[in-house]
């Protein structure tokens, strides 16, 4: 369940430049591109205000939660010393804020990670609990681009939702047991695989049994080459060829009634 919004206030100021700095927390990624591209093709009518809130360990600075291209645009064309249009937003918690920019940028395309970590910040309850689970068994989902965590957060979402919070536990510790800290383990490809068998035989199968045989059958890197040949001989997607490989690993050498159908 998202933050949920005080009355929001704020109130328009011009504000010198060179006291605007991007907030350090509820903020994407930085892309220059981005930002060139807005610069080539600057049009001051349709640019629109920055929004700011008032920068805490600095008096009379502030920092921009939404519009930190079009900050590095102004800076670029007139330099720090030029005044812009801010939204002053007062009175927020640092979560009201990131929940607050979650609803913001659903007029515009962020990355998974950025949006992740807002809903972390905003106390998104499904991505407070995934963290949860991942950091039972010593993992974190990615927060940062580059950053050690798993980058594949969509992924950690849809399977949560699909499983539940106690199946996608077991399969997160499955896959630890299997692959440790290997960030490859927890690709988009795997998780969907892990997600479908264990969905597909939740109480049918030995997932501790699964664990040893895809320890024994390689890296997840090996294991990612052979989906994906399965996939492109089989006619079927990725994920689904590492299901099936899921399923004839735990089925070899066994015979009914404990083989998987």
């Amino acid at each position: 369940m998202s933050q949920k919004i005080k009355d929001v206030n704020f109130a328009p100021h011009w504000i010198e430049l060179s006291k605007l700095s991007p907030h350090p927390r509820i903020q994407q990624a930085f892309r220059l591109k981005y930002a060139e591209a807005i610069k080539r093709n600057f049009k001051p009518r349709v640019l629109g205000p920055i929004n700011v809130v008032p920068n805490s360990t600095m008096d009379g600075h502030y920092w921009v939660w939404d519009g930190q291209h079009r900050l590095w645009v102004l800076k670029a064309l007139f330099g720090s010393n030029q005044t812009a249009l801010c939204w002053v937003y007062s009175d927020l918690e640092e979560k009201e804020l990131a929940e607050l920019q979650r609803l913001f940028n659903k007029r515009k395309s962020w990355n998974a990670i950025d949006l992740f970590r807002m809903a972390v910040i905003s106390e998104d309850e499904t991505a407070l609990e995934i963290t949860k689970i991942l950091k039972a068994s010593s993992l974190k989902p990615g927060m940062h681009g580059g950053d050690s965590g798993i980058s594949a957060v969509a992924a950690l979402q849809s399977t949560y939702k699909r499983l539940g919070p106690i199946d996608f536990s077991r399969m997160i510790v499955m896959l630890k047991a299997a692959w440790g800290d290997d960030l490859d383990a927890y690709t988009t490809v795997i998780l969907s695989g892990a997600a479908h068998f264990v969905g597909k035989y939740n109480g049918l199968a030995d997932l501790g049994s699964l664990s040893e045989r895809l320890m024994k059958f390689g890296t997840p890197g090996k294991f990612l080459g052979h989906a994906r040949t399965h996939a492109s001989s089989g006619g079927m997607t990725t994920s689904r060829a590492a299901a099936e490989l899921m399923t004839n690993l735990y089925n070899k050498g066994r015979t009914p009634p404990n083989r998987l159908a």
